[in-house]
């Protein structure tokens, strides 16, 4: 499977909502229910860690806030019939100022 994801910086305004999403094309095409999601967000410490029930194409946020919601995310893809997993590029959010 392909995946295409948003790169870099994506500003946010205080308590605005935000959607992230990844686009995956199962191989071959019509697969797509294979696929599977995973949304991580780094923690202070350096590591990436799952969201809960952060598992579609998509990861909404509410109501964005600078403790809660800034930092780095990504997502984790994976296929059911075996393929190879994929990390999408890094995604920080961040407030508009």
């Amino acid at each position: 499977y392909n995946t295409a994801a948003t790169r870099g910086f994506v500003f946010v305004a205080a308590d605005a909502a935000h959607t992230l999403s990844v686009t995956a094309t199962a191989t071959p095409p019509g697969d797509a229910s294979v696929l599977t999601y995973q949304w991580q967000k780094l923690s202070a410490a350096g590591r990436w860690q799952n969201i809960s029930g952060a598992t579609s194409a998509s990861y909404a946020i509410a109501s964005y806030a600078d403790a809660d919601h800034a930092g780095s995310y990504r997502v984790k893809l994976n296929s059911t019939n075996g393929g190879e997993e994929l990390t999408s590029a890094t995604a920080v959010l961040t407030t508009a100022s």
